[in-house]
């Protein structure tokens, strides 16, 4: 490959044009730009400008380029244990703000007062609508097709004031949750922030409900936020969900919908159109649950790839009992009382085994006492009730059947989502300046900014993955020159930081840390889908 003179970058980076009083040599990790370039294409910096009244006393930078900043820094700082979110303008100093931003920036111009004017104004505009109405707009930006199964996912952010001594308990850190609406890739949607213990912000509809205004959804909620609570608040707010049956949402109406299920034995198969050993039978149910006397359908599926997981099970715990009963029949006593404490500890070894019923005697034998058992019996009664659970899958809705039939609801509560990738540059406790903390409002605003970050991770791996499933084989992409097929945020982040754009009098150019990276940079451009090829203008005029 040629050298990565500036006539090598991608033009959709090099068309940022070069306005600077900067130091002499300038270093911009490439994912930064990649990063500012994605929000471009979404339109970030003017919606936020459009959001926000300026406050020309404090803004140099226009809102939405402040803004950008905020969410840009995890992308520029990736190898710091504890994100320095102070002093921001000494960080900036040392990358060429011309590749990140939309108009003229200066770091002397992300100031303290600065950030907190806008994060006070971003407060008061509502931080989680402008969230929903970003994020919808990479599904044209990037061509990405709507799925309108939404998942729930959350992430606990640590925010300590930069000047605060982590050991003083007046000044604890502030510990914030971001709940997230997702796409099953992963793919935030809405995001909204709660604090503390709090376990689900989700019971609180108003940011799903910003979504359901522009896209209609049905939200899947998994098993930490499927609480009888949120389901009950997601019904009185007129949302569509389904789910598996939460333990505490009536449970008596479960076991008794189970119940009829194997009374009428009128079980229908699912085709579930998809090759695999796992067959599935299902009936339907309307049930009233809860106070609230609101119906629901309740659904009660058949599994035979459970129950043979159970069998299994059975068979398993039969072999334990026998190896148990081989081992105390085996043993002869002294006294008639070491023999009866021999069968109350084998009873106690034999509890988890409740459903093998075994008849234990001790008797003259030989020149002491030994113990008989009996074969073990397998409690009839017990074994139908446990099968019955083992075998079952309960799913509830209120989604009438014409709209979303058996098969897709089993399809969408059980289908593997996703793996689930953690914030990765954001997974640390975060040093912020104390302004940032000293109201709720303005931490709010704060962290629903570092949700577009996440926005962003999720984007980049969409992307890398829909691309590398286009190529014929896998190309080798990491340092160890190893084929990636559908490699991990991780992976992704930590091979594309090898790569920075250096800015020097006026020139650009590509840093690789080795050969091989410096030979694969025109791959994972593609991969990226930005195109060297293409002389779009400005980025910023990018749509």
């Amino acid at each position: 490959m040629p050298d990565p003179s500036p006539s090598h970058v991608p033009d959709e980076i090099l068309n940022r044009s070069l306005r600077s009083e900067h130091p002499p040599f300038l270093q911009t990790p490439l994912v930064a730009t990649i990063a500012a370039i994605y929000l471009d294409r979404i339109g970030f910096v003017e919606t936020i400008d459009s959001a926000l009244a300026p406050d020309p006393d404090e803004w140099q930078m226009s809102p939405g380029n402040l803004a950008k900043a905020i969410v840009l820094f995890p992308f520029i700082q990736y190898f710091h244990r504890r994100l320095p979110y102070y002093d921001l303008d000494s960080y900036y100093g040392w990358v060429d703000m011309d590749l990140l931003f939309t108009s003229t920036a200066r770091p002397e111009w992300l100031t303290p007062d600065a950030f907190t004017s806008m994060l006070d104004s971003l407060h008061a505009a509502g931080p989680e609508r402008l969230f929903t109405t970003l994020a919808l707009r990479a599904y044209t930006a990037f061509s990405i097709p709507f799925d309108p199964a939404i998942y729930g996912e959350t992430a606990t952010f640590i925010l300590w004031g930069a000047f605060e001594d982590a050991d003083d308990e007046e000044s604890g850190p502030a510990r914030v949750m971001l709940s997230f609406a997702c796409d099953p890739t992963g793919i935030p949607l809405a995001a909204t922030t709660c604090y503390g213990s709090e376990a689900d912000c989700i019971r609180d509809p108003t940011t799903l409900h910003t979504l359901a205004e522009q896209n209609p959804f049905i939200y899947i909620a998994d098993s930490k936020i499927a609480t009888a609570r949120n389901l009950l608040g997601l019904q009185e707010a007129g949302l569509r969900f389904a789910a598996r049956y939460p333990a505490g949402l009536d449970r008596k109406t479960a076991t008794r919908t189970i119940r009829d299920a194997y009374e009428s034995d009128a079980w229908l198969p699912v085709d579930m159109g998809r090759e695999e050993p796992d067959t599935y039978e299902v009936q339907e149910f309307i049930r009233v649950v809860g106070d609230s006397k609101a119906e629901f359908r309740v659904l009660v599926f058949r599994s035979s790839n459970l129950r043979e997981k159970f069998e299994s099970r059975i068979s398993a715990s039969r072999e334990e009992v026998l190896s148990i009963l081989t081992d105390i029949t085996a043993r002869e006593f002294t006294h008639e009382s070491d023999a009866l404490r021999a069968i109350k500890s084998a009873h106690w070894r034999l509890r988890t085994h409740r459903l093998w019923t075994v008849d234990l005697t001790a008797g003259a034998g030989g020149s002491g006492w030994v113990i008989r058992a009996g074969d073990p019996e397998l409690n009839r009664d017990l074994y139908r009730t446990e099968l019955q659970k083992a075998e079952t899958i309960v799913l509830i809705t209120n989604t009438p059947v014409e709209e979303l039939p058996a098969q897709e609801i089993l399809r969408l509560a059980t289908e593997p989502k996703t793996k689930k990738d953690s914030f990765t540059i954001l997974e640390d406790p975060i040093a912020v300046d104390p302004a940032f903390l000293e109201n709720p409002g303005r931490v709010d605003a704060f962290v629903a900014l570092l949700a577009y970050t996440h926005l962003i991770q999720r984007l980049i791996r969409r992307l890398v993955h829909r691309n590398l499933d286009t190529m014929p084989e896998p190309p080798r992409l990491d340092a160890s020159s190893r084929s990636l097929a559908r490699p991990g945020l991780m992976r992704i982040l930590q091979t594309l930081f090898a790569y920075k754009l250096i800015t020097h009098q006026g020139r650009r150019r590509f840093q690789e840390i080795s050969q091989t990276s410096r030979t694969n940079l025109p791959i994972w451009l593609k991969l990226l889908e930005i195109d060297p090829g293409t002389a779009p203008g400005p980025a910023h005029h990018l749509r």
